[in-house]
């Protein structure tokens, strides 16, 4: 591709109202978007409906988790590198949610948008001509070499019922159909007279492969510039055809990750100190993380989309991983709205069956993760099934070895108590009926829960049915580790990523509890 200028009609900088009555929606709500639930958008995509973007039917309109500059293209039926205006118009996003009036048409809408953005933001707009840089499609020296395709596009049957896993979505330029396979990490959009588009991303290699069937070219540069647009890849510029080739073909692309970075790089765009290392599994994109580490090029660790077991083994590798002398534990911290402060659960994730000396470690890094947060003395609540000690429950004899070993300095900078059965632990009242006198029950920081089994089931009955927020670290290697699940809201992983900074922070300055090998 190369550059080249041409006139663009149309420019949209803020425009005008008209002295003739404007079509309106009959109730209109506009509100910022939330952050993007990714579990329920999951959701949404396995019930038939695209969570982000526009639905428009002749009596309802709703336009999710939109940015004003695209909420005009809807409006006025411009691209978005046709559009001016301040930096906020492509960040802050909106959800609209419109009644049409009846007798309404789907088309009216477009305009009904007109009259509500105007109103609402108190837009002002006037059309220009400007020129604009542009990336065209010319023919090679060798000519063409096109593939023709077997089939003509068909236009999208809006009013056909939804196959099994399909999707509808409107755009500005009409109504599109699509499938999205959430396990191959594939989809298959259909633009109708356009064509199809199919995406597949192949996670070990980084790069997204991409189908364009029974397309015309100048339809391939407008998907491409969308595509491009999505990826961050070519600022405000599209792509237009110059071939003057007529006809439908079928043609491929594919695009790692660091073609997009450099695109982004030569059309200006800021990526600060961005580093992308490549690395061709997930297992050696592990290892790579993990020796950034250790030489001091990184500060915490962050699961994308490998598993599990190929970060943590790369972190307790014997030569080059990240172990201490500790040994490596998870933490849930949880804000629970009917208790009274943050709860620290432990450990719900790592250690299935831990010994006694396992939950040695396991305490004393949940005690120096509170330290970091800023507690003086944490107070832990050893739990089991009962207060008292029992010779045949093994939890009970380790609550009492764990109280005893903190008297003897082997555990520091906590106040333990144990066994504690979870209603004592955490409600004084229940406690003193009990005859348990502690300045840890009822009012416990971290709780130690007996094996993974019941640290796992208090830490999701505390998520679902107490509505708790949790953010969750895996500590006792040398650097905190961010360990989420797809399955999190992006609250739950800002969470995650904040108190990962705090415990990263304190163990620079050395704010953290004493280390014990």
């Amino acid at each position: 591709m190369t550059r080249t200028r041409a006139i663009i009609s149309i420019a949209v900088l803020a425009a005008a109202a008209s002295a003739q009555p404007r079509p309106t929606f009959e109730a209109a709500t506009i509100r910022p978007s939330a952050p993007i639930d990714q579990a329920a958008m999951m959701n949404m995509i396995r019930a038939g409906k695209m969570p982000l973007g526009a639905h428009v039917s002749a009596s309802r309109a709703e336009y999710s988790y939109l940015d004003l500059q695209t909420l005009l293209t809807y409006a006025y039926g411009v691209k978005r590198y046709q559009i001016t205006g301040p930096d906020w118009m492509s960040t802050a996003r909106f959800d609209i949610i419109a009644k049409l009036p009846a007798g309404s048409t789907k088309a009216d809408a477009a305009r009904m948008l007109q009259t509500l953005l105007e109103d609402r933001f108190k837009l002002t707009f006037h059309r220009t001509t400007q020129e604009h840089p542009v990336l065209a499609i010319v023919v090679g020296k060798g000519g063409p070499k096109l593939k023709p395709s077997a089939e003509k596009p068909v236009p999208i049957d809006e009013d056909a019922p939804l196959k099994p896993g399909e999707i509808n979505m409107d755009t500005p330029d009409g109504p599109t159909r699509g499938t999205i396979d959430l396990t191959t990490m594939s989809s298959v959009i259909d633009m109708g007279v356009k064509g199809k588009m199919a995406y597949k991303l192949n996670q070990a290699e980084k790069t997204i492969h991409i189908d364009f069937m029974m397309t015309t070219l100048p339809g391939f540069a407008d998907m491409t510039t969308q595509l491009l647009t999505q990826l961050g890849g070519i600022g405000a510029k599209r792509i237009v055809d110059a071939t003057g080739i007529e006809g439908n073909y079928d043609a491929s692309l594919d695009i790692s990750l660091a073609e997009v970075m450099a695109i982004a790089k030569s059309s200006g765009i800021n990526l600060g100190g961005t580093q992308v290392v490549d690395a061709r599994d997930g297992r050696q994109a592990a290892a790579k993380a993990v020796e950034l580490v250790l030489h001091g090029k990184a500060e915490l660790l962050m699961k994308g989309s490998l598993h599990t077991d190929e970060l943590l083994g790369a972190v307790v590798a014997r030569e080059a991983g990240l172990r201490t002398g500790r040994r490596i534990s998870h933490v849930f911290i949880m804000d629970v709205p009917t208790y009274h402060k943050v709860l620290i659960v432990t450990d719900a994730a790592i250690n299935i069956a831990p010994t006694l000396e396992d939950k040695v470690d396991i305490c004393q890094n949940a005690i120096d993760l509170a330290v970091s947060l800023g507690l003086a003395q944490p107070k832990v609540a050893i739990l089991a099934a009962v207060e008292t000690v029992n010779s045949k429950m093994t939890a009970t004899l380790d609550a009492a070895a764990l109280c005893k070993m903190t008297e003897r300095g082997q555990i520091t900078g906590g106040l333990l108590d144990g066994p504690l059965a979870f209603d004592n632990a955490i409600n004084q009242e229940a406690a003193e009926t009990k005859g348990i006198h502690s300045k840890v029950a009822g009012d416990p920081d971290i709780l130690l829960a007996p094996d993974l089994e019941a640290g796992n089931i208090l830490a999701k009955l505390l998520s679902f049915l107490a509505n708790a927020d949790s953010a969750g670290l895996v500590l006792g290697a040398r650097v905190p580790i961010i360990l989420t699940s797809r399955a999190d809201s992006v609250r739950s992983r800002i969470a995650s990523c904040g108190v990962a900074m705090l415990a990263a922070h304190a163990r620079k300055t050395g704010a953290q509890g004493a280390h014990h090998g």
